[in-house]
């Protein structure tokens, strides 16, 4: 059975997420260059076509494009306190809590990676 949280990891790590948003961007930027990009690109607010429909206006909408080696294990990726960099960024003790800090800030998340793409409703996930 695969494991969806780390518990001891969990508790170690909490108190450095959720206390507020002023570190999310940080943290997903972390995450792109842990991942080797070498370039970046955010867009505040997104302009262009998004996959959330006429719902959701686009000044309310981030986006955050990288070129670096993306995530094949979405359970890695949607997993609580759980990591899958190699040894070199582990060495960095990631937290493996910054995509879950997202969805608890968001309404709706959009990713596309090695796994596919994936929409998330951030309410109905949590």
């Amino acid at each position: 059975m695969t494991q969806l949280v780390n518990e001891n990891k969990l508790y170690s790590v909490i108190g450095k997420f959720f206390t507020d948003g002023s570190n999310l961007l940080f943290e997903l930027i972390q995450n792109s260059q842990r991942a080797k990009a070498k370039n970046i690109s955010i867009a505040v607010p997104y302009k262009g076509e998004h996959p959330f429909g006429e719902s959701v206006k686009q000044e309310n909408l981030i986006s955050i494009e990288d070129d670096g080696k993306g995530i094949r294990d979405i359970v890695a990726l949607l997993g609580i306190a759980i990591s899958d960099w190699g040894k070199e960024v582990e060495a960095q003790e990631p937290a493996g809590m910054g995509f879950l800090q997202l969805i608890a800030l968001s309404k709706q998340v959009y990713i596309r990676s090695l796994f596919g793409q994936l929409i998330l409703d951030s309410q109905r996930f949590l």
